[in-house]
C-alpha cells in the first residue's frame, strides 16, 4: 500500500483485502485526545468504524504531527488522520475527507478591543499570539505583521489571554 498521510485517515475505504494498519494522529481535542491511555474523539470513532467495516486492523497511536506526517512518508502502510489540508499540502498526499470543515479565526476580549475587520487592524491594535507549530503561525509570519508573538503550546497561548499580556488569540471555529 502506499505511503501517505490524510485528512481522515489511510486509504481503508479504498484497499480491496484487509490490511494491517498504523495510523498517527496529533492531539486535538475533540478530534482526537488521549484518555487515560486510550485515544477517544469524534476523529477516532470515524477511523475505527470504517476499520471495522473494511476489516482492517489499525494500531493507533499519537505522536507530534510532524513527526507523524515524517514517519507516514517513511513508513509502509502508515497514514496520518485529520491533518489540515493547505495548498502547500495537497499534491503531497492523498486525502480521504474532509472529517470536517474549519476556519481559523482570530479572537479578542470584547470589552479590550473595537471590532476588528483585517489582519492590520490586528497588528496594530495589539500582540497577536499563537504557536508556533500550527499552520496559521506560518500564514501570520508570512504577512510581515510586526506583533506576532510565538507560543510552544495552545495552552500557553490560552494563559497570556487569560492574564491579558497578549490581545488577541487564533484559533479554530
Amino acid at each position: 500500500m502506499k505511503r501517505f498521510a490524510a485528512c481522515l485517515l489511510s486509504m481503508l475505504a479504498l484497499t480491496a483485502t484487509a490490511a494491517d494498519l498504523q495510523l498517527l494522529t496529533d492531539n486535538h481535542p475533540p478530534l482526537h485526545f488521549m484518555q487515560g491511555n486510550q485515544l477517544a474523539g469524534f476523529g477516532v470513532d470515524v477511523v475505527q468504524a470504517l476499520a471495522t467495516r473494511t476489516g482492517d486492523r489499525i494500531h493507533l497511536q499519537q505522536v507530534p504531527l510532524l513527526r507523524a506526517l515524517r514517519m507516514a512518508s517513511d513508513t509502509p502502510d502508515t497514514g496520518v488522520f485529520t491533518v489540515l489540508r493547505t495548498d502547500e499540502r495537497d499534491d503531497r498526499y492523498q486525502w480521504v475527507g474532509p472529517l470536517i470543515e474549519v476556519e481559523t479565526a482570530l479572537y479578542a476580549r470584547d470589552n479590550l478591543q473595537p471590532p476588528v475587520h483585517s489582519l492590520r487592524e490586528a497588528d496594530h491594535l495589539g500582540r497577536i499570539t499563537v504557536p508556533r507549530k500550527w499552520l496559521v503561525y506560518s500564514y501570520l509570519h508570512g504577512q510581515d505583521l510586526n506583533n506576532l508573538y510565538g507560543v510552544e503550546t495552545p495552552e500557553q497561548m490560552m494563559r497570556l489571554f487569560s492574564l491579558g499580556r497578549t490581545d488577541f488569540v487564533v484559533s479554530d471555529t
